[in-house]
């Protein structure tokens, strides 16, 4: 764990504990003590199931509160439960440090967290890892971005901040469980958060934390498991996701019926420091802008200037004007300062069978051991999060598999990508993805997750994809 002692502050907490030292007295009494509504009016107001898997009553939780309409309802449905509640607003952006970003405003979500404290009647505290998001995710996913790669900071963030460092900053206050307002469910086979058979809260830790599970939400729409693959999977035990099983019209609903305050909040978008603003106009302000030129690549033709090819990805819109057909980036160059274009989402270069990872991080212990020991792991994946359906795929060390994994020409990277030339160098911890179908737009930095059923596996980073269906019928990538 990262420890409170590495930088995390509370910083102008919004309202005192409730409770003070009634948190050390029996559940029975900590609900006498607090003032509002009782479980059972929230329950009514909610009009939802309590869900399983909730902590017992009176075990005290934090949770981690954006001033969004998920973390509303999950605290909402805790204090249902009968647990007590901490909520926690996390300041992990400095707006002063940057210009033109109106659509993301910290301090409007802290009053908006804030408010949903004031009408659940508990307290609030409010957290700063400035510091701590800037060294731990936003410097790695500079590197990357200057690289050529396509990172999401979301996985970083989630690891390092809201399940490391927000973690710790809960049990410093007294809580055992930190909730979050994901769609993603915890699933055990034991027991969790001390809970004995009869239902009631064991203070005592385990002595030793049940075996757990991170599980996609039921929402299809909605599931967050794929931001959540990369966490420690130590912390889970002493995670709690109660809207795993509804879905996102079923917490709206929720949170109109109960008068929640951010029940008509708009949802956020796009990555958490960004809002959503132009992704190129926010990446200018931190890396110089590495102009570049759209080329065909079925001709080789020049099409016009890139602006900034950083800012560019596979699969995403090449911003061509006057064209029959829609054009799409199908591969970057960026040693030799080009963007490859396709016409079509169709295009053969964008659809690969096989991919080399860097980086797994494994949720599940087993699935750890049999890659680790040389074995062939088959299951499912997700290689971006937009991914409509889960592939199916084998998954193995590179040595494991016959001959050396050949990368597609449609991808070179900056430094550090492994050899001088752009290409991944071979290593023993290297891993590869042979795919059972072609699949769109394997983008170097995504990240690509694994599943079993339900069950999130862990992840990895996507390094280059292997030879495109382009390449493969014998065309040529134009140099």
């Amino acid at each position: 764990m990262h420890g409170l002692a590495r930088g995390a502050r509370i910083a102008g907490g919004v309202s005192e504990s409730l409770w003070g030292r009634g948190a050390r007295s029996s559940p029975s009494a900590w609900l006498q003590q607090r003032a509002g509504l009782s479980g059972s009016a929230w329950l009514e107001r909610l009009q939802l199931p309590l869900p399983p898997g909730l902590p017992p009553p009176g075990q005290h939780v934090a949770v981690a509160l954006s001033g969004g309409v998920d973390s509303a309802v999950a605290a909402a449905l805790l204090l249902a439960r009968g647990c007590r509640v901490t909520g926690v607003f996390m300041r992990n952006w400095d707006e002063a440090e940057e210009r033109g970003n109106d659509n993301c405003s910290v301090e409007a979500d802290a009053r908006a967290a804030a408010a949903v404290c004031r009408q659940l009647n508990v307290p609030l505290r409010d957290v700063s890892f400035v510091k701590e998001y800037w060294t731990w995710v936003f410097e790695g996913f500079l590197r990357d971005a200057q690289r050529g790669l396509t990172p999401n900071p979301d996985l970083a963030c989630n690891r390092h901040i809201k399940f490391g460092a927000l973690l710790d900053v809960a049990k410093g206050l007294g809580a055992r469980v930190l909730a979050t307002g994901h769609y993603s469910r915890i699933a055990s086979e034991e027991p969790l958060f001390g809970e004995t058979s009869d239902g009631a809260s064991d203070d005592a830790s385990p002595r030793h934390p049940p075996s757990c599970s991170l599980l996609r939400g039921t929402d299809r729409r909605k599931d967050q498991s794929y931001f959540l693959a990369s966490i420690d999977r130590r912390v889970l035990p002493h995670l709690c996701m109660p809207l795993g099983g509804f879905s996102k019209a079923q917490v709206r609903a929720a949170a109109l019926s109960a008068g929640l305050a951010p029940a008509s909040r708009r949802s956020s978008a796009g990555i958490c420091f960004i809002g959503r603003r132009k992704f190129g106009e926010f990446l200018a302000q931190y890396i110089p802008p590495q102009p570049g030129r759209l080329v065909d690549v079925d001709t080789g033709s020049d099409l016009g200037p890139a602006r900034d090819l950083h800012a560019l990805t596979g699969g995403q819109r090449a911003g061509l004007g006057g064209e029959a057909q829609r054009c799409y980036i199908v591969g970057k160059d960026l040693p030799g300062g080009r963007a490859l274009v396709g016409r079509g989402r169709t295009h053969a270069a964008l659809w690969a069978n096989e991919v080399s990872l860097r980086g797994p991080r494994w949720l599940c212990a087993e699935a750890e051991r049999r890659v680790g020991a040389g074995e062939v792991l088959r299951c499912a994946f997700k290689a971006r999060y937009g991914q409509a359906q889960l592939g199916t795929c084998s998954v193995a060390r590179e040595t494991v598999w016959e001959g050396r994994f050949r990368p597609s020409d449609l991808y070179r990277i900056g430094d550090g990508a492994g050899e001088a030339d752009g290409r991944p160098a071979r290593e023993p911890d290297r891993l590869v993805a042979r795919l059972e179908a072609e699949t769109l737009a394997l983008t170097p930095g995504q990240a690509f997750v694994m599943y079993e059923g339900e069950r999130v596996l862990g992840c990895a980073y996507i390094d280059l994809p292997g030879p495109s269906v382009f390449e493969r019928s014998g065309a040529e990538v134009p140099r």
